[in-house]
This record gives C-alpha cells, sequence and structure tokens, in this order.
C-alpha cells in the first residue's frame, strides 16, 4: 500500500452502472461540485482514459456528452488503438482536474499503466491536487487484490481473484450485489483465498472515496445502492 493519505484521498471509486442510462448522473455530478469547490474551477478538465473498452467509440461519445452536460471539458486519451509520446500522457494527466478510468477489462487497463507509466503519472496528478476516478474495471485496479470476471449475457462467470496497484489494502470487489455471494463458485473463492485483507465491496451506483481516515465513505445513486467494508469472513457470514 503507498502510504500517503493524499493519494487515496484523491481517490473516487464507483463500483459499476450504465451511464448512458444515467445511472451514475448523481454520483458524476457530485464528483464535478467536489472539483470546482476543491480546485475553485467554474469548468473542471476532465481526463477520459477508455483504456479497458478498447477504446470503444461508443463510450468514449456517450461519456463526453454527458459530462460536457454537467458543466466540465473532456478530453480523451486513447492508449490502445493510438500509442502517443510519453510526453503527451504525462502533459494530459498533469492539466486534468479530474482523471477517470472507464469500465470494461482490468487486466488490459493495468497492461497500458505498464506500458505508459501512468502510475507515476497518476501520482504527480494528485500531487497537483487532481482527482483520480474509476468505474468498475478503471475501479477495482486501485485495491491490492480484486476479484474480476467475465460476462456472459447478462451473467458474471469466470470468478477469480488478481493483483491490484496496492493504493487501497483491500480485495476490492466491483458491481457488488449479495445474490453474488450466494453463488457457491464465489464464496469458496474468497474463503479458500485466505488473504488477511477486507473486502471493499462497491455496488452499482455506488463511489467509495476517503476522508483523512483509512474507513472508506460512501456517496450513492440511490439509497439502496450497497457499499460495504467488511473482512471476507464478515462479508460472507452477514450475506450468503
Amino acid at each position: 500500500m503507498i502510504n500517503n493519505k493524499k493519494l487515496i484521498n484523491n481517490l473516487i471509486l464507483i463500483g459499476g452502472g450504465i451511464m448512458r442510462k444515467g445511472e451514475t448522473e448523481k454520483i458524476d455530478r457530485w464528483m464535478l461540485e467536489r472539483i470546482r469547490n476543491k480546485k475553485k474551477v467554474k469548468k473542471p478538465k476532465v481526463l477520459f482514459v477508455p483504456s479497458a473498452s478498447e477504446d470503444l467509440k461508443e463510450y468514449v461519445q456517450d461519456f463526453t456528452k454527458r459530462y460536457q452536460s454537467y458543466g466540465a471539458t473532456v478530453k480523451s486519451l486513447f492508449l490502445v488503438k493510438e500509442t502517443p509520446l510519453q510526453a503527451k500522457v504525462k502533459k494530459s494527466f498533469i492539466n486534468a482536474d479530474l482523471i477517470y478510468f472507464g469500465g470494461g477489462d482490468a487486466n488490459l487497463l493495468l497492461g497500458t499503466f505498464r506500458k505508459f507509466d501512468l502510475e507515476s503519472s497518476c501520482i504527480k496528478a494528485v500531487e497537483n491536487d487532481s482527482v483520480i476516478s474509476g468505474l468498475s474495471a478503471g475501479a477495482i485496479i486501485w485495491g491490492e487484490k480484486f476479484l474480476t470476471f467475465d460476462r456472459r449475457g447478462n451473467k458474471f462467470v469466470n470468478f477469480r481473484i488478481e493483483n491490484g496497484l496496492g493504493w487501497i489494502d483491500k480485495l476490492i470487489i466491483p458491481h457488488f450485489d449479495p445474490s453474488m455471494l450466494k453463488n457457491k463458485k464465489v464464496s469458496n473463492l474468497l474463503i479458500k483465498s485466505n488473504l488477511n485483507l477486507e473486502t471493499l465491496a462497491i455496488g452499482n451506483g455506488t463511489a467509495a472515496y476517503w476522508k483523512d481516515k483509512s474507513t472508506p465513505l460512501f456517496k450513492k445513486q440511490k439509497e439502496l445502492c450497497l457499499g460495504i467494508s467488511l473482512s471476507i469472513k464478515d462479508l460472507i457470514q452477514k450475506y450468503e
């Protein structure tokens, strides 16, 4: 874990939600308002990094349209279909008030972190008081470990635990819903992992953030949206 409260306090991690359906709008607007108050800017500069979706055009268009309608300026950085110079990447990060990593494939996103040394760019951006956010894959990579899976239609399959960047000393679970733990493959995977880590289970329409403490706070799109931080054992006992 990176022992720097400022890094953690500048993270906002969203468990999931379909942006085009407005499922994170309340969180998105709240996040921009925090930045306006923090950095004293009227029109926050947002850098969208869609690497986890393989730079999906439709995702970029929807994100740009929505964040512009929320009063931000938006630039996108393509790191899968393009290979920008390292200097351009670093400049894009340092000039942004908010750096937002979109959803998709967490391992693809981590590959771009290694290729372009994005972690050092993120650290420098945070030192400049920028906020780093991510949704789903863009959120879970910040944990010591994360639970990931594949989609098959409307179902999640092939659950596995993988290594993250370690900014947060927790096992991060995205799209969290109690029904997930009723799947014996998931609960057994968590139990057999023998990890001495707390979980950070973040549901759709929920954002985890920090404020000078290691305990996360949660901003919710709706009251019923879920966010919880418990040991693996206690999480399973609570919802299994």
